[in-house]
């Protein structure tokens, strides 16, 4: 339309009182568009205030610390990551027998599961039931009694979930952000509630020494290939291991999971109210955890549209190239770290829980031993480079300093992976690297003779 045409137009409208009956409209549909929204999110916060207090039962206070992808509304800043992992959302999920079964509350699913919020992965870590660990503030015992002891102890108003988070801190160096724990008749009732769930079993299963839940055993079995199974299929699936494996069972117990993932956001029931009320009502009494209502939800969203493929799967094993080797403690069946330290587990926790942060910055690092201690530095580069940072090179200095330093060659171009060094060494103060300094480097760690690799190595940030 010309300019003259538009003219024509606009004085036409002015003339008719077209023009004021236009906008009178575009600004009653800005109020009814304004009130739609307003509408919206307050009955959204309605319906998670009615489904936080009606089942309140299964909410728990958390002790730990939060994800700060939720606390601080994804506008993650450097100072409040905790220390590596924190870039990421990670959850401890638990399933345990329940009800009237023997050791009602030791855990036969120990598994970490977690979310890289900012490039859209996820990874499953499943941790053996016999693996003989330190319980903080129990001493040391079989890693599926964290739970139970918890429970049943209630020492320092420390439940079982907070237990076994810690527990499990300690083990892999890696926050432990939230938990979900579910006893068998729960796990039954959420697989039906959705309709059951399409599996491919890898392999024939017969098992003669299932237990029939009433202190005997009766004979369990399952065929290669596809299935749809309803909640007592699949927890006899995720149950069964004496013809199989621990392992075997921990690697079925992560393709189950998925499986549900997919089946829950396939039929839409974190979009219909209705539905994630009647989840809720369902599992009262058999599921608890500290995460909120629009957590739960956020999650959810968080993985909606990952694909089977894209989530990392791993089992520590007592396999030839496994982490763990079998023993007994007391005549009692455990599975030990074959590198006492824990390091090699850690460093395989890292490997799949990647930071994203320093991920994303790939900032590179060198370490200068300055602490007159043989090996120091490579042994520090080593560490480093188990957690995600990128060490170009690890050398000797000149000549000693009695405090280690970190020197910034960044100019603040990688705050966030300064902020997570200052955490692993424990500095607060930061020096600028001196003029002639090579561009290519990041930052500079200078070991000095205060320097302690013990403490170092196990501090749990």
């Amino acid at each position: 339309m010309s300019k003259k045409s538009k003219k024509n137009l606009e004085i036409h409208l002015k003339e008719t009182g077209e023009s004021n009956k236009i906008q009178k409209r575009i600004r009653r549909r800005e109020k009814i568009f304004r009130f739609f929204v307003i509408f919206t999110a307050l009955t959204i916060v309605v319906c998670l205030g009615f489904i936080t207090y009606f089942f309140r039962d299964i909410f728990k206070n958390s002790q730990g610390v939060k994800a700060p992808f939720f606390r601080f509304l994804q506008n993650v800043q450097p100072a409040h990551l905790r220390g590596e992992g924190d870039g990421r959302i990670n959850y401890l999920v638990l399933g345990y027998a329940g009800g009237t079964h023997p050791g009602p509350y030791l855990t036969d699913t120990i598994m970490v599961a977690s979310v890289d919020p900012y490039n859209k992965k996820a990874a499953l870590l499943s941790l053996p039931r016999d693996m003989y660990v330190s319980i903080p503030n129990y001493g040391q015992g079989k890693i599926n009694t964290a739970f139970s002891i918890g429970e049943e102890n209630k020492k320092d108003n420390v439940s079982g979930a907070e237990l076994a988070k810690k527990t499990i801190e300690g083990i892999l160096d890696l926050p432990i952000h939230y938990f979900i724990a579910i006893d068998f008749s729960g796990f039954e009732k959420a697989i039906d509630l959705v309709g059951g769930i399409d599996l491919y079993v890898e392999k024939d299963i017969y098992d003669p020494y299932f237990p029939d839940g009433r202190g005997g055993q009766t004979i369990y079995q399952i065929k290669k290939g596809w299935h749809h199974l309803n909640g007592v299929e699949a927890l006899n699936l995720a149950r069964s291991r004496y013809t199989t494996s621990d392992f075997d069972r921990a690697e079925r117990q992560q393709k189950i999971i998925v499986a549900l993932k997919e089946k829950v956001l396939s039929v839409g029931v974190l979009a219909n109210p209705i539905k994630v009320t009647s989840l809720m009502a369902t599992l009262k009494g058999s599921l608890s955890t500290d995460l909120t209502a629009d957590e739960i939800i956020r999650s959810f969203d968080l993985i909606k549209d990952l694909r089977e493929e894209e989530v990392a799967t791993k089992v520590l094993d007592s396999s030839a190239k496994g982490l763990l080797y079998d023993d007994r403690i007391n005549g009692e069946y455990v599975l030990l770290p074959k590198d006492p330290t824990w390091e090699e587990i850690r460093a395989l926790a890292h490997s799949i829980f990647i930071e994203p942060f320093l991920e994303k910055e790939k900032a590179k690092v060198i370490v200068e031993n300055a602490a007159g201690i043989f090996g120091i530095a490579f042994k520090v580069s080593e560490l480093l480079k188990s957690r995600g940072y990128t060490v170009i090179e690890y050398r000797t200095a000149k000549e000693n300093i009695s405090q280690t330093k970190i020197l910034d060659c960044s100019q603040g171009e990688k705050p966030y992976s300064l902020e997570l060094l200052k955490k692993r060494f424990f500095i607060t103060e930061v020096f600028s690297c001196p003029i002639g300094m090579d561009k290519e480097v990041d930052f500079v760690i200078i070991l000095g003779q205060d320097f302690d690799y013990s403490t170092f190595s196990n501090r749990q940030i």
